[in-house]
């Protein structure tokens, strides 16, 4: 774990590692505040506040709600000139295999689907977009609807010159 940040991080306590990619380590975690299990980012190296405009648009925006279109509410874990790490609700959501993504022609037209709705909701009340997205990073639940899992460097604010090129 990445204890450097967990540990200055009293709030938090470590559950479960659930993975790591190219941005950061992902943990299940307890909020001791709230008493309630969350999803915790924690970034490899922390994020000058400058680079991550975007990211810090969407965590202000009050107008995501964590049922709008699969995108969940996060809250950003910063000191003064840095984002550390990005939290959010713990929901139980699965991988889609591989296989039945790629062969069931209805699971793609519905994870495209629901990716549409969120870029949709994105660019229109918030004017952001996402702009590296794969399909691992979006997981589903029980009832069938995807929902974003990756909050991190994703995000663009739409008059980014360094995205829309």
């Amino acid at each position: 774990m990445n204890r450097t940040v967990l540990e200055t991080l009293d709030r938090w306590e470590p559950r479960k590692l659930l993975g790591q990619g190219g941005e950061g380590t992902v943990y299940l975690v307890w909020d001791k505040l709230s008493e309630q299990r969350y999803v915790l980012k924690v970034f490899h190296k922390p994020w000058p506040k400058a680079k991550v405009k975007a990211l810090q648009r969407y965590a202000s925006s009050n107008g995501v709600e964590d049922s709008c279109a699969g995108l969940s509410s996060i809250e950003l874990i910063q000191d003064s000139d840095h984002i550390l790490a990005v939290a959010y609700l713990y929901r139980r959501v699965y991988h889609l295999n591989r296989r039945l993504l790629c062969s069931v022609d209805q699971i793609g037209q519905a994870l495209l689907g629901a990716f549409c709705r969120m870029q949709a909701h994105l660019v229109s009340q918030h004017g952001l977009a996402l702009w590296d997205v794969v399909a691992d990073n979006f997981m589903v639940d029980m009832n069938g609807q995807f929902w974003l899992t990756d909050y991190g460097d994703g995000f663009a604010q739409l008059d980014d010159d360094r995205h829309l090129n």
